[in-house]
């Protein structure tokens, strides 16, 4: 979720040594100092005093050891929610569905896709089927949409051939 080389810098101020941080972090010093010039050299500001004692954080040092420990934090909370609810089982389909493509033939298979698959709930996710609109509703499936109701894709016609064509859409048959 987050660059490793954070993980690292976060473990070379609070060690003030790169041997030691190396050591926390299961990596040879080597490795450990080639990260942080990379890091310097990519930031374009020293982040560390180097002395024969160890190495301590610049003023930028500083700076960036709290929001790197923030993002480090951030990430990792990210992470334990996401995985918290998937472990309890919640998992919501989202379905896109409009005036013109409604998603009823969705809604008459859910009762069979949710007696075999409880922990799955559904969400419906209105969008416009304005013709300048649709290019942009598509692009949304797996962002906005997991499903999108449309009318049967057709070997010759609109909107099968376009579609298809650009590796948009794919037909296929849900059969439970």
């Amino acid at each position: 979720m987050y660059r490793y080389e954070l993980k690292t810098f976060v473990a070379v101020v609070e060690q003030q040594s790169f041997t030691q941080a190396a050591e926390v972090l299961y990596l040879t010093p080597t490795a450990v100092m080639k990260q942080m010039n990379q890091l310097e050299v990519q930031l374009g500001i020293p982040l560390f005093e180097r002395n024969r004692q160890g190495v301590k954080a610049t003023e930028s040092g500083k700076a960036l050891y709290q929001e790197a420990k923030f993002i480090i934090d951030y990430a990792d909370k990210a992470l334990a929610k996401i995985r918290g609810k998937l472990k309890n089982g919640e998992e919501t389909i989202r379905i896109g569905s409009s005036i013109l493509n409604p998603c009823k033939a969705f809604m008459e298979l859910w009762p069979r896709v949710s007696a075999q698959f409880p922990s799955f709930k559904i969400s419906i996710v209105p969008f416009e089927d304005a013709n300048q609109n649709i290019l942009s509703v598509i692009s949304g499936l797996g962002r906005h949409f997991d499903f999108l109701s449309a009318p049967a894709i057709l070997e010759n016609g609109f909107p099968g051939r376009i579609f298809t064509n650009w590796g948009l859409v794919r037909n296929a048959s849900l059969f439970l």
